[in-house]
């Protein structure tokens, strides 16, 4: 389960949701969002790239590059320091929430990581069993 980035909880969804017409999650504006975020990748990467070591997004990364590119405040290092004291993240774990930090936050065209960008990697990592 270590290698796994995301652990998604879904709930089941009443039929009027289903054929409701959602603008704000339009495929097209995700799709723009996607793109754009993955432009920020590659011209991120595009200083280290090389033949023998291509990286073209985050998920890409190794620890080199993750301490390097994701860098975070205080509150952030101080929430990861007691899920990893914990026990509930690895440091395979910790890499992980780090690399989908910074995409949440490419995503949202922030330049920084920030708490709520690292918040929300957690949730996606952290499990309730």
């Amino acid at each position: 389960m270590d290698r796994i980035d995301l652990f998604i909880n879904v709930p089941q969804l009443k039929y009027e949701k289903l054929v409701a017409i959602d603008e704000e999650n339009c495929s097209l504006k995700v799709r723009k969002r996607v793109e754009m975020a993955r432009n920020i990748q590659r011209e991120r990467y595009a200083e280290s790239h090389n033949k023998l070591c291509a990286r073209l997004t985050n998920s890409e990364m190794e620890i080199p590059q993750i301490k390097k590119y994701c860098q975070i405040d205080l509150k952030s290092q101080d929430i990861l320091r007691k899920f990893v004291n914990s026990g509930k993240l690895s440091a395979r774990g910790y890499h992980r929430v780090l690399k989908v930090a910074r995409t949440i936050a490419d995503l949202e065209g922030s330049e920084n990581i920030l708490y709520d960008h690292l918040s929300e990697a957690l949730m996606y990592r952290v499990r309730e069993d």
